[in-house]
């Protein structure tokens, strides 16, 4: 757990854009002591000599400076102290965000200098410097958190931000984008207020159990409750494989040496990336590189021949070929045309029985390759899971491409639908539902109203805490450690 969790009344600092160099870098500082430590450092271009009135949400140029002391006993502490001299860092634009109009809720400063990693961290180590016991460095996604715990977002909201940061594809990024403005957040009010007004009425019978549950108030709870399940079962039903817009889908592409796997690999892609060769095992480690199919990110692997050989090398390709499979989603296996049925035969039956288990537990598509080596045309309509393709040529590989994705797409996306992609979101949701067929079961056998209390507040705190509402300080630390720091 961090240790700076709860200290949110010092101020923080980090390098908000991305590694490496840029036209533009940017330092930010967030916290009480943000502003007062960015002019101890920045000297204004149109009153160098006196320290400013900084107007919120302005671009103010000048320079970044730091002094250096005359002498140990009396160092200047600013730009504006008298004595020492000044070594110019660098030019550019400090902006201040005034609390609570500010992304964090904070008083924000950024430094808006140019892109080289060395000035970026030269200046954050003078922030620190100049702020000596009142700045830190900033911890991984902890402004981001700031702005949960000062209100400027829930936890979706948050949790969208580093999905929108992640996004490998233009969809994984409008659904992020949709997550960032609120739309998860106001789908889960919309469901868990009515169920607020439920429980406070179950709650309330529960003061006079002698009097039980009128009969109108049994109606208008199992509405209630009806409403809750319709709304949750629409919500998961319509998310069911969002997650791959997220997550990505893994698939990886096997079979033996010399079928043309590398060949798939780099057709699959639209470019260059394994070495292919006629020489039996030329691919030793897997590889693997990203590709968008319809808004999906599908991330494939090329992998070693799965043969039993002596080689060491070999060996060792296979061995991480395996690792690759264990982690994969679909799995290509791929055949020479030629063989058809009987190529797919041979694998099973030579292929090591433990690797067969591990390949088993998975969604399987056979691809005969190189049909341009058929004597006859290849089947022009394919068996569920099966596919006829020529790396070489590129021929059948977008109708490939479609099959792998195609059970995943269920028109959510396109028709403009919101969908849940997180995990953690997703089996909350289910947690919800569950409780709630948990409440009608309960309803409807006329069990007592307490237990029927215990199962809708079980729903209303799962989605209390998707939204940020019930969270432990556990929760939250792990969610916000997958953010770079910066945001």
């Amino acid at each position: 757990m961090s240790k700076h969790q709860n200290s949110y009344h010092d101020t923080i600092v980090a390098i908000a854009t991305p590694p490496g160099r840029g036209g533009i870098g940017v330092v930010r500082l967030s916290g009480p002591e943000a502003l007062a430590t960015a002019l101890l450092m920045f000297r204004f271009r149109e009153a160098p000599h006196t320290r400013k009135r900084v107007e919120a949400n302005a671009l103010n140029f000048g320079t970044v400076v730091r002094m250096t002391a005359t002498s140990p006993e009396n160092p200047p502490l600013s730009p504006f102290a008298k004595g020492g001299s000044t070594t110019i860092i660098d030019h550019g634009y400090l902006v201040y965000f005034k609390a609570p109009n500010s992304y964090t809720g904070e008083d924000v400063v950024e430094l808006q200098l140019h892109g080289s990693p060395r000035v970026l961290q030269e200046v954050v180590q003078l922030c620190l410097a100049v702020g000596e016991g009142l700045v830190r460095p900033a911890e991984p996604g902890e402004f981001t958190r700031r702005a949960f715990v000062q209100g400027k977002m829930d936890l979706t909201e948050a949790e969208g931000v580093a999905d929108l940061i992640d996004a490998q594809t233009m969809e994984a990024g409008r659904l992020a984008s949709r997550q960032v403005q609120g739309e998860l957040h106001a789908a889960i009010m919309a469901i868990r207020e009515p169920l607020v007004g439920l429980l406070a009425q179950v709650q309330g019978d529960l003061n006079f159990p002698e009097d039980g549950i009128p009969a109108i108030a049994l109606r208008a709870l199992r509405i209630g409750i009806q409403k809750g399940l319709a709304s949750l079962g629409a919500l998961i039903e319509r998310s069911q494989h969002s997650w791959v817009y997220r997550d990505g889908l893994r698939v990886a592409i096997i079979g033996f040496p010399n079928e043309g796997k590398s060949s798939l690999f780099n057709a699959l892609l639209g470019r260059d990336r394994a070495i292919v060769s006629a020489i039996s095992g030329t691919t030793r480690d897997a590889i693997e590189d990203l590709v968008d199919i319809a808004g999906v990110p599908v991330i494939f692997t090329d992998t070693a021949g799965l043969t039993r050989s002596d080689d060491e090398l070999e060996r060792a390709g296979v061995e991480r070929s395996v690792r690759a499979i264990r982690e994969t989603d679909i799995i290509i296996l791929v055949v020479d045309a030629r063989d058809g049925d009987e190529g797919e035969r041979l694998f099973w039956e030579t292929v090591d029985p433990a690797i067969g288990e591990e390949i088993r537990q998975h969604r399987i598509i056979r691809v005969g390759n190189k049909i341009d080596l058929l004597r006859k045309p290849s089947p022009a309509r394919w068996r569920a899971d099966e596919a006829w393709v020529s790396a070489r040529q590129g021929k059948h590989i977008d109708r490939l491409r479609k099959l792998l994705v195609k059970e995943y797409l269920d028109g959510t996306v396109e028709r403009g639908d919101l969908a849940v992609t997180n995990v953690r979101h997703m089996h909350l949701l289910t947690e919800a539902h569950q409780s709630l067929v948990d409440a009608a079961a309960a309803l409807e056998s006329g069990l007592d109203t307490d237990t029927i209390s215990v199962d809708i507040d079980q729903a209303v705190s799962l989605l209390g805490e998707i939204i940020g509402i019930e969270v432990s300080e556990e929760l939250l630390e792990q969610i916000f450690s997958r953010f770079c720091i910066g945001k």
